[in-house]
């Protein structure tokens, strides 16, 4: 291996960098999970959805954050979802 270029990087730029997963086709809820990367403490996103989206987010969260962010959503009066996305808590 002493051929082989290599570097040591850190979890978080690992996740980063394989956040697409090699295949050059990102999540339309990409730009979500960013705004979310950057949620200050006290701070919660707020959106409107259908019961897919509020799966699909919730899906998107899980497999790229893991335990780092709660999605919750509450049953609108309009047949769509609340949906609120915080930082867990630790």
């Amino acid at each position: 291996m002493a051929d082989q270029a290599y570097e040591i990087i850190s979890t978080s730029e690992y996740q980063k960098r394989t956040r697409g997963r090699g295949r050059g086709r990102t999540s339309k809820y990409s730009a979500l999970g960013k705004e979310a990367e950057n949620l200050g403490s006290g701070k919660v996103i707020a959106l409107s959805g259908t019961k897919n989206q509020v799966v699909s987010i919730r899906n998107f969260f899980k497999r790229n954050y893991g335990n780092d962010f709660v999605v919750r959503s509450v049953s609108g009066d309009d047949g769509n979802y609340d949906i609120y996305i915080q930082r867990a808590e630790s």
